[in-house]
């Protein structure tokens, strides 16, 4: 494949000229794609089609602005399987929003608020927007190695035990079909 050229009037947007039709300078098919991040932060890379077929510049730019803001309004993103199965997915934050809610029915509001800040300040940065089902056991041991040179090991206990706790209510309230990572772990 050749090197993808940067559209000049969208950002985003990129497309290759395909080489079937060398020759024939007036012939030759673009490609069109269009990149941006996913909810992990991770940079997407995602085919929107062929000039020949009707794509241009404009409806790529669109098509990623819609995708943007999808992700922007806390709609469910998705992520591409196999290039053809679109799966919706559940991140650790959509599961801890759950369980603190939950949490509201039995906690103060001064517990239930130190919960949250422990959450946000300890689990969020580094699981957050992660797909729940995606999270394994090295997840969990790089966040135990990185918080170690900072806390008590007490506090590190703490961290990883609320991890748990939410993965096992998850499961409970049959949000996830998988195991808890925190289980794995020996």
């Amino acid at each position: 494949m050749s090197n993808k050229i940067k559209s000049n009037m969208y950002t985003g947007v990129y497309y290759t000229i395909l080489q079937s039709n060398i020759r024939n300078t007036k012939d030759k098919d673009k490609s069109f794609y269009i990149t941006y991040k996913d909810f992990r932060g991770k940079k997407v890379w995602l085919k929107i089609g062929l000039f020949s077929n009707g794509i241009r510049e404009a409806y790529c730019h669109e098509k990623r602005n819609e995708i943007i803001n999808k992700q922007k309004l806390g709609e469910n993103p998705t992520v591409v399987k196999n290039k053809r199965v679109l799966k919706d997915v559940t991140t650790f934050n959509m599961v801890a929003e759950k369980y603190h809610a939950n949490r509201k029915l039995k906690l103060s509001a001064v517990n239930l608020r130190d919960a949250k800040s422990h959450y946000e300040n300890h689990i969020e940065p580094y699981l957050g927007n992660m797909d729940i089902e995606e999270i394994t056991e090295d997840d969990i041991e790089n966040i135990m190695i990185d918080k170690t040179s900072k806390l008590a090991n007490k506090t590190v206990n703490i961290i990883v035990e609320k991890i748990s706790t939410i993965f096992n209510f998850a499961t409970r309230k049959k949000l996830v079909t998988i195991q808890n990572p925190k289980t794995q772990m020996v």
